[in-house]
């Protein structure tokens, strides 16, 4: 699997907060039967407060501007938008269900109830993605997006399309003038193939 390419680490931070978060709130309600749960539910809603606070569009911008030296940040204000909009609607989504698990667990439901209380998305197919897990695939989708634009817009003679073992991404594999590149990563969702100038 190649290397994530400079500039997208402040991703996987991010990410990693938003990991640890879950972690929390996921021990907090599992607390909540024998606990004081205003108190609790307290403690939960301001963990994912402050992760609403974070600054989504930073390092979207650094991933751009690690090959793209000197360049305009605005040039992914779309990707870096996309994501603060979709990271905190996550937080906020999860908010509501971790209230609403706080007000419904018992010794009997705990698990299935903890689960419940870190939702943060509900995509079209109906899949439940838990806040850790939706967090990861974004900040590596728009992260490797934001990457794969600041390599292009740098303009090299010659660009090297480094794949991961994903069948579909085979056929992206190898070294392009910049002209002739057939497609540039994420090439899908949690895409971990790399561009990079040649």
């Amino acid at each position: 699997m190649p290397e994530p390419p400079p500039g997208e680490d402040d991703l996987g931070a991010l990410a990693r907060r938003f990991e640890d978060v879950e972690r929390r709130v996921r021990a907090l309600i599992a607390r909540a039967p024998e606990g004081d749960r205003r108190k609790l539910l307290t403690e939960a809603l301001n963990l994912l407060v402050a992760l609403r606070r974070e600054d989504f569009r930073g390092p979207v911008i650094s991933a751009y501007l690690a090959f793209k030296r000197g360049g305009d940040a605005g040039a992914v204000a779309d990707l870096a938008g996309s994501l603060a909009k979709k990271l905190d609607r996550a937080a906020q989504t999860a908010s509501a269900n971790a209230r609403e698990a706080f007000t419904k667990v018992t010794q009997d439901n705990v698990e299935e109830l903890a689960n419940a209380g870190v939702v943060a998305h509900e995509d079209d197919r109906g899949t439940r993605w838990a806040l850790a897990s939706y967090a990861a695939l974004q900040t590596a989708t728009l992260g490797r997006a934001a990457s794969s634009r600041g390599v292009r817009d740098s303009k090299p003679k010659t660009v090297t399309i480094e794949v991961s073992g994903c069948p579909y991404c085979q056929e992206f594999e190898g070294t392009y003038a910049i002209a002739e590149v057939p497609g540039w990563p994420p090439f899908h969702p949690s895409c971990t193939c790399v561009a990079s100038a040649a």
